[in-house]
């Protein structure tokens, strides 16, 4: 993985929550880890702005320590080092849950902060990778930060969209008119993300619409909280491949795109793009 494809990608995602003014005067470098493998992706709680975690696809996830000015691993002797996804829930300063798998999906939960973890034993048996192709793609996993953080979502590579209700207790799997995604060979890069508008929802409603980013099709809509799905009128080709996502705090879509698995292959680089839903 190309560490070049995972600046630019944290850099959009941030740049599509907040409106810095002169952001450019920031220095880009790279963070000491102290850990293995590639930073996959960061999740900054949004109501914390200390509280900030990074997942690794082999080496584990880590916390930020502002106190220590250091990355401080977390999940290492608890949980499996492979992260495919990691989602806060802005209700619950302390709550946290990750997707960790090798090629079996494992969801487990923190309600202290990432200190102790432990493993959701309802979470269906499915397809995960985290060390595989897309694995840079942002966000699998999420948490609906309306109505007391109840809905989660993780988009996965071969099963669909996984849907919970009840804060992770009961599970159901959300197929009407929402592909799967293509798969090539025995990658299953499949559904890449999973957005939710927070607008369309409040504190006592579950938010109703979302977006999933589907491989081979594009971007899918849904306004009645994942039950039935559209797609997106006039996105890119469907060869180019949707990679990661972000709601602005104006309400606009913002969609990452990739023209092949890797920015650099075959010998020349490639692009990765913005589309922007008006």
């Amino acid at each position: 993985m190309n560490m070049k494809i995972i600046s630019r990608l944290i850099a959009i995602t941030i740049i599509g929550f907040f409106n810095f003014e002169g952001y450019g005067q920031y220095d880009w470098k790279s963070v000491n880890l102290q850990g293995m493998g590639f930073v996959t992706g960061i999740n900054i709680h949004p109501t914390q702005p200390n509280v900030v975690y990074a997942r690794t696809d082999v080496g584990g996830t880590y916390k930020w320590d502002q106190a220590n000015d250091a990355w401080i691993a977390v999940t290492d002797g608890q949980v499996d080092y492979g992260n495919e996804g990691t989602a806060l829930d802005v209700n619950h300063q302390d709550w946290v849950y990750i997707l960790v798998s090798s090629n079996k999906s494992e969801l487990y939960k923190s309600t202290d902060g990432g200190t102790n973890w432990v493993k959701n034993s309802t979470f269906p048996s499915i397809y995960s990778n985290a060390n595989g192709n897309y694995r840079w793609s942002n966000n699998k996993l999420v948490v609906d930060q309306n109505n007391d953080g109840r809905n989660i979502y993780f988009a996965s590579r071969k099963n669909g969209l996984i849907k919970s209700n009840d804060w992770g207790v009961t599970w159901i799997i959300l197929t009407a008119n929402l592909p799967t995604g293509d798969n090539e060979a025995s990658f299953f890069w499949g559904q890449s993300f999973v957005a939710i508008d927070k607008s369309s929802g409040n504190s006592t409603t579950n938010s109703q619409t979302l977006y999933v980013g589907v491989q081979g099709y594009g971007v899918y809509k849904s306004t009645d909280e994942g039950m039935n799905w559209s797609l997106l009128p006039g996105g890119p080709a469907v060869t180019n491949k949707p990679v990661s996502v972000a709601i602005s705090i104006y309400g606009k879509l913002h969609v990452t795109y990739s023209t092949t698995d890797d920015e650099y292959a075959n010998g020349k680089h490639h692009d990765i793009f913005i589309c922007i839903k008006l």
